[in-house]
This record gives C-alpha cells, structure tokens and sequence, in this order.
C-alpha cells in the first residue's frame, strides 16, 4: 500500500482524529491518526505515557476500523463516498474512497463554516479501503492510560461506538456536541483535553 494511503487509513474516515502520545515533553504532544495506536515502541527511550482519542477508533487486537463503525448504527460516511481505483506498487490496482464534494460539509464538518468546509472538501486526501480493513495489532491502551473527546454528533464514526471503546479502554471520557471535525470547530476543547492529559503526566 501507498505509504500515504496507509498513513491515512483513518485518514478519510476520521480527519480530525489525534492520537495525542505524551511522553518525555508533555507539553509538546505529537500527534497520529488514533486507529494506527495500536502499541509503541518498546524501545523508545521517550516512552509514551498518554493517550487522547479525538473523535478517533480505539481499536482492540485483530480490529478493524470498518469492523468498529459497523457496530453500532448513526455512521453515513458509506453514502457520502466515491469509490476509485489506484495502483499498486506491486502491480494491480487497490480501491480507495473519497467523500463526494457536495458532501463533507454535512458529513463530517456540519459545525464548521461553509468556506472551511469547502476547502477541506477539496483538500481531502482519500483513503484506501484495504486500510480500513486492516487489523490492528497490540492495543496501547491496554498498558497506557487514555483519554478520549467523543464528538456526540460524529457522522463518520458513530458516537455510541466510541463511547463503547472509550469506555472498554478505561479512558477518562469528554463528550462535546461536535462533528467529525471537532479539531477545527472546537479546537478550545481539544487543546484543553490533550494538556489536561499532559499536565496529568507530571
């Protein structure tokens, strides 16, 4: 797979999603998309201390994204997607997705103004399908202390699916009545979320 379209196999799905891995310098988190923290690197001399799910999949062992969001009803993402075909490295091609144009402002960015919205319909970058099939490995969380921010009126992933995998995770929860895009209409709460779990590091 294209390392970009692996990059993003939440990329589509969830764009606004952070993975927010606190560890020797809390108050300059990095961040990744949440269904690739699956485990970290045992050997990092930073070792991770936190988690924060935003709006994001906390996968198990042997879970998938696509698998996840079929759990429970309230996604629509599957009706907003244009399905099309790319190359492989390999030879052959792969399928990957793309929200229709018309479309993300009420799909994943109702909150967020139009001009933004449109912009982030034209910048979106697509996903590919076997990426959102992909089984997780280890799970992180079930060594390391989460948090998670569940945006109450997510389309992409259902909210009642992550308040399940919040819940199973042990993650300390927030929920806000947000979209998808919650990173960009309420970054307020999204910064207050990750320092909250940054200062609760030290």
């Amino acid at each position: 797979m294209h390392p970009t379209r692996r990059s993003l196999a939440l990329g589509l799905a969830l764009p606004a999603t952070l993975a927010a891995l606190v560890g020797a310098a809390p108050a300059a988190p990095a961040s990744r998309p949440a269904a690739a923290d699956t485990g970290t690197d045992r050997h990092d001399p930073k070792p991770t201390l936190v988690l924060v799910h935003i709006a994001a999949f906390t996968p198990d062992k042997g879970e998938s994204a696509a698998g996840l969001a079929a759990k429970f009803p309230g996604s629509t993402l599957g009706d907003t997607v244009n399905p099309r075909s790319y190359p492989l490295p390999g030879g052959g091609t792969g399928t990957e997705l793309v929200i229709e144009r018309s479309k993300p402002h009420q799909q994943f960015a109702a909150d967020v103004p139009t001009a933004d919205a449109a912009v982030m319909a034209v910048t979106q970058r697509p996903v590919a399908t076997a990426a959102l099939e992909e089984r997780a490995g280890e799970a992180a969380w079930r060594t390391i202390p989460s948090r998670a921010l569940i945006a109450t009126a997510d389309k992409n992933i259902p909210p009642a699916a992550e308040r399940w995998m919040a819940r199973r995770a042990g993650s300390q929860i927030t929920e806000v009545d947000a979209s998808h895009a919650i990173a960009v209409s309420r970054p307020a709460v999204v910064t207050h979320v990750i320092l909250a779990a940054a200062r609760a590091t030290r």
